[in-house]
């Protein structure tokens, strides 16, 4: 059994413990700091810079998927019901077949209004009125065989059953310079084909015709041309009919941007740029810490040194080849030691004179408000009955006065008082001013700083001369007690009333609670089961301080 006392003994370090105090010795004091830095750089670095490579390459690969699937929303887009300029071709042939104009043949009428409906349409869609022979019968040359030539000509939904129809011949070319992929597609362009994937208008790069349009609608894919160049393309239909080739699609091709075909920039920002700012930072971190920093750290520390062994004398010359901070620093080191210096001196002659001060405010405090009371007191012998009365009220309250300042002149260093000592010369001054008993006072020795002491004292001779009134006849003070609880002080005035005399007191002077606020706090009346009538000045117990006790003891020390 180990005896009581004997020295703990230290418990042995976990196996990670030892392990990470094993590497921290083996970098700290085994090996030059250079090279410790150099370990702990790569330890640091490495990962980040594989960390870098696995984000750049994910990256590249999440930036061509999200380029893929906005080529294909751009084309659902450009072939929407809004976006689609051939979505109101068909309805309005199918109006212009009932109108009276073209039914009836009116030539000029006819050839008017189709060419008024063909402007609404674009300028790549011709309208043309025919007969049941297929001859133009107007918006063309009259009575010729209708040819499309270079046209497409729209399929319609099913031919009117008797007299001419109107067609509508689209210029493809023009239709697919019309529609442009968003610029953000850079190097994107468009398409138009067929239901079978046969290129009918655009700029189709070599190798790619026909389009395998085997992908549903706005799903993007890709395909290699016969010169073994990757394209990324998507499509939409604008127009739809039952046989293949008399459908029209929409498509957007644009060159694959996968790895360095794409931009080099594009790879460089992904992928190289992370790896390239690791290396240069590291690079930076070498240079600066190993030849601008360390070298000095070791000066700095003496200094620190010296200014911890009270030796304020600092050798500059020390740091005339360091760098601009390191000599800034060692200069601030030089001026905190000579403010430490003078800030000592200063502090010292400064409590010295607050001292002197401090003794001389409170001693002249004093006296004047003596001086004072002594000429209360020979006004009063020279006044009538009714201004006697005023007068030792008035210098009940300068002596009230006189006693804080009597406290603060024995414990001047505090500024503060001990509230039984205070409380105790307060009731001996009522005492001696009304020639009654003195009171029995119950309070603990805390302190209470002066502007605490002020009202409080105040409030106590004006409770003393309160119940002197005419008013509160047969009512006088019993007792004083001082309670602290649930962060609360309650001073207590235990009244006591003479047999036959009402119970009921007037409601307090003014002066009470206006001291009462003072202290942050309230003055009550209250009255217990058994009719004992006593006064209660509450206020916050953080105007005390329990744990501060002041010099004074005595009231006979504080009178002197």
């Amino acid at each position: 059994m180990r005896p009581p006392d004997a020295e703990p003994v230290e418990a042995a370090p976990s196996p990670l413990v030892s392990l990470g105090r094993r590497l921290v010795t083996f970098l700290t004091r085994r090996r030059p700091i250079h090279q410790a830095l150099l370990i702990v750089l790569s330890l640091a670095l490495v990962p980040l810079a594989i960390l870098a490579a696995i984000l750049g390459v994910d990256r590249l690969l999440s930036d061509v998927r999200r380029a893929n699937q906005e080529l294909g929303a751009a084309v659902l887009q450009a072939a929407s019901p809004q976006m689609n300029p051939l979505h109101r071709v068909q309805p309005l042939v199918a109006l212009l077949d009932s109108h009276p104009a073209i039914r009836a043949g009116r030539t000029e009428e006819c050839a008017s209004l189709l060419h008024a409906a063909g402007e609404m349409l674009g300028p790549y869609v011709k309208l043309v009125a025919l007969d049941e022979k297929g001859r133009v019968r107007c918006g063309g040359e009259a009575g010729r065989q209708m040819t499309a030539g270079e046209l497409w000509r729209m399929p319609r939904s099913g031919p009117p059953a008797s007299g001419p129809y109107v067609v509508a011949l689209v210029d493809l070319a023009k239709l697919a310079n019309s529609i442009e992929p968003p610029q953000r597609q850079r190097g994107a362009f468009s398409l138009l084909a067929d239901g079978s994937g046969r290129i009918l208008a655009g700029k189709a790069p070599a190798g790619l015709d026909p389009l395998p349009l085997g992908p549903a609608a706005g799903q993007p894919g890709s395909l290699v041309n016969a010169v073994g160049e990757r394209w990324a393309w998507s499509h939409a239909p604008l127009h739809s009919a039952e046989r293949a080739e008399d459908s029209l699609h929409l498509v957007f091709v644009r060159p694959w941007m996968g790895g360095l075909a794409g931009d080099w920039w594009f790879f460089a920002s992904s992928f190289a740029l992370p790896l390239a700012a690791l290396l240069l930072t590291s690079v930076a971190i070498w240079v600066g810490a190993n030849h601008s920093i360390l070298r000095w750290v070791t000066e700095l520390r003496g200094i620190t040194g010296l200014i911890g062994e009270g030796n304020y004398r600092l050798p500059a010359e020390r740091f005339e080849e360091a760098p601009l901070e390191i000599r800034a620093l060692a200069a601030d080191a030089q001026r905190m030691a000579r403010t430490i210096a003078e800030r000592d001196r200063t502090l010292t002659e400064a409590l010295e004179r607050q001292k002197a001060l401090t003794l001389e405010l409170n001693h002249r405090v004093r006296n004047n408000l003596q001086l004072i009371s002594s000429y209360l007191t020979l006004r009063a012998g020279n006044a009538g009955q009714a201004e006697i009365g005023p007068l030792r009220e008035l210098r009940l309250r300068v002596g009230a006065l006189t006693l804080v300042h009597r406290l603060l002149y024995r414990d001047f260093e505090r500024a503060a008082v001990r509230a039984d000592v205070l409380l105790q010369g307060l009731v001996e001054l009522v005492a001696t001013e009304f020639e009654t008993q003195a009171l029995t006072v119950d309070a603990p020795p805390v302190a209470v700083g002066i502007d605490s002491a002020v009202p409080l004292a105040l409030c106590v001779v004006e409770v003393g001369a309160w119940l002197r009134e005419p008013e509160c006849l047969g009512c006088r003070l019993q007792s004083l007690s001082l309670r602290l609880a649930q962060g609360e002080a309650a001073l207590h005035f235990e009244v006591e009333t003479d047999a036959g005399s009402t119970r009921d007191l007037p409601e307090p002077p003014r002066l009470l609670t206006a001291f009462a606020r003072q202290l942050g706090g309230r003055f009550l009346t209250v009255e217990d089961d058994c009719g004992r009538i006593s006064l209660c000045l509450i206020f916050p117990e953080s105007r005390l301080d329990q744990a501060f006790h002041p010099n004074v003891g005595t009231i006979r020390n504080a009178g002197g």
